[in-house]
């Protein structure tokens, strides 16, 4: 009696391995494609911009655009995608069980499920708030990066390194406080 529940419990096993699998290699092409097509309507709108647009966009921002906006989405995509379809998949199957077994337990279900719903909701909306945050100060700290690089002689020479040291701490310890407050959000969707 025991081999054939060692055996189906082997099956699962494998068979979730396969779909885990499976998962992450199709969310990683789904993402690199959301990443390249981010990349290149931000490329085709940058070289549409006139002169002006680059008068008043710092290098940083036009840079940030590129290498945090899209990989910000990219991992929001993988987080909700993968999260939602497994628990989604989860739910269904958990109902099933559940009016087999216990309809007072589904109707319990029933009652706390929404909540959780909309508490996640809630989540992934203050996860694009939080994205956009990010962006903002990795653009700032990349443009004060490249301002100072190329204004050095600048700053030597009126004796700024001291403020522009501490203004370009500040930056990144709000992206720090930020990169914080993301791995918290994260965190926060699973106990729903």
């Amino acid at each position: 009696m025991a081999l054939p529940i060692a055996l189906i419990t082997v099956g699962i096993f494998a068979v979730k391995g396969v779909a885990s699998y499976a998962t992450a290699v199709l969310l990683a092409q789904i993402g690199a494609r959301i990443l390249a097509k981010l990349q290149k309507q931000i490329m085709a709108k940058i070289l549409a911009q006139g002169l002006a647009f680059y008068d008043r966009t710092s290098t940083g921002e036009i840079t940030a655009r590129f290498s945090q906006n899209a990989a910000a989405a990219r991992r929001i995509i993988n987080s909700v995608v993968a999260n939602g379809l497994r628990d989604f998949l989860s739910v269904v199957a958990l109902l099933g069980v559940m009016i087999a077994q216990d309809f007072v337990l589904l109707l319990l279900v029933l009652i706390v499920t929404p909540p959780a719903f909309f508490g996640s909701n809630y989540v992934i909306e203050r996860g694009w708030a939080l994205a956009r945050d990010q962006f903002n100060s990795l653009s700032q700290v990349l443009h004060l990066i490249t301002e100072t690089t190329r204004g050095v002689r600048v700053i030597k020479a009126f004796n700024l390194e001291t403020e522009r040291q501490d203004q370009i701490a500040g930056v990144i310890e709000e992206v720090e406080a930020q990169a914080k407050k993301a791995a918290r959000l994260s965190a926060i969707t699973l106990p729903l």
